[in-house]
């Protein structure tokens, strides 16, 4: 149903008439963050174990969308560094936490993401979904999960 429903938002902000390279950027984006907020709140997922260095490097790897829209779709570098910035000290955050504590700091720290991006960072309607899915993934469902207290 998200994916459904983020197609739906997609083509009503014209996402899909945009051309060949954002429509195909839209669908992959669209793909993978919401296929990764389903995986990563799984039972199965919050099981796991990594090392900090794993969880931290695959935070940063994910700094690639923001880029990728910032170049496609003309974001800006201070929407792109700020959106970046954000993700790392958000992850580095939670990551620091106490792991009692864990989930309720992504949980914040998500929320503060989202408001940050709709006060300070505002982009065109048809990519103002990424930083919030993103941020879902990778703030909340990779690293909130108390399967990642192991250090």
């Amino acid at each position: 149903m998200l994916l459904a429903l983020l197609v739906a938002y997609i083509g009503g902000t014209g996402g899909w008439e945009a051309g060949v390279l954002p429509a195909v950027v839209l669908a992959v984006l669209a793909v993978d963050l919401v296929g990764g907020v389903v995986t990563t709140t799984s039972a199965a997922a919050g099981r796991e174990r990594h090392s900090r260095r794993f969880r931290l490097g695959f935070v940063a790897c994910h700094v690639l969308h923001l880029v990728v829209v910032g170049v496609v779709f003309g974001t800006g570098w201070a929407w792109t560094v700020g959106n970046a910035a954000f993700l790392l000290a958000a992850a580095v955050t939670i990551e620091w936490a106490p792991p009692r504590t864990r989930r309720v700091v992504a949980v914040t720290a998500f929320a503060s993401g989202v408001l940050v991006d709709l006060l300070w960072l505002p982009v065109p309607p048809v990519v103002a979904w990424v930083p919030g899915l993103l941020f879902l993934k990778l703030l909340v469902g990779f690293l909130g999960s108390m399967g990642t207290s192991a250090h």
